[in-house]
């Protein structure tokens, strides 16, 4: 049964199943962390962990339908998989009649093999999220921003970048940014929360907990073991 990606939402459940080392079927479950467009489809990030034997694979949503394929993965992170989405596969299915024998496509490079340069801006930033490079990830999020401003996901990561950067006041603004095109995205709130709460605002750090608790429990509990380490750091 193929499912309907434009129900995911972030923070819902999912499950992988892919041959994992070639040893046989293996089953993974995680979450919907992000959901990036492009070309007219929304790539699904997932921390729904799975090896490079198991691209092909499927991963489903809780009533078992397919919502993508298992693709790739970002090196050096722990936490960052990637599927492709069930549109594009609905798209392609011939009906009876069209089908046609599979053949290599000549010169054609999958779009997350690309030079780094040609890569999609959700790729580009995740790779500079996992190796720390705040000053270029906030420098990438802006012309992101231009490029898409109907897109909560730049300003999001340019609110980390000035988390991380030590200016909680700009990653305050950026993360508010971000929740006016995507009020329901919980790493949005997770960060909003943190930067108050580095600024000495307890009131409108716990307010950004309760609404991300309401929408993730898990990030909210980790939430509150950075707010008590941030705590004990002041």
């Amino acid at each position: 049964m193929l499912g309907e990606l434009e129900s995911l939402k972030l923070g819902q459940p999912v499950a992988a199943i892919g041959f994992t080392g070639g040893t046989g079927r293996v089953l993974r479950f995680g979450r919907v962390q992000a959901l990036h467009s492009l070309d007219g489809g929304r790539i699904i990030e997932s921390d729904t962990a799975f090896t490079s034997g198991a691209s092909g694979g499927g991963l489903f949503d809780a009533s078992g339908a397919l919502v993508g394929l298992l693709t790739f993965r970002m090196r050096g992170s722990g936490g960052n998989y990637f599927s492709l989405p069930v549109r594009w596969i609905r798209e392609r299915l011939p009906v009876e009649g069209q089908w046609t024998d599979i053949q290599p496509q000549r010169d054609a490079m999958p779009f997350w093999q690309r030079n780094a340069e040609t890569l999609p801006y959700f790729m580009r930033a995740a790779s500079l999220s996992v190796e720390d490079r705040w000053i270029e990830l906030s420098e990438l999020a802006e012309h992101w921003s231009s490029a898409d401003p109907r897109d909560a996901e730049p300003l999001r990561l340019r609110g980390e970048a000035m988390r991380k950067l030590d200016r909680p006041e700009a990653a305050v603004g950026a993360y508010t940014a971000a929740l006016a095109l995507g009020p329901d995205v919980p790493s949005a709130w997770y960060g909003l929360a943190l930067a108050y709460a580095a600024m000495g605002n307890a009131v409108a750090s716990a307010r950004a907990g309760t609404r991300l608790a309401y929408l993730d429990r898990d990030l909210a509990a980790q939430l509150d073991d950075e707010i008590k380490e941030i705590a004990v750091s002041r």
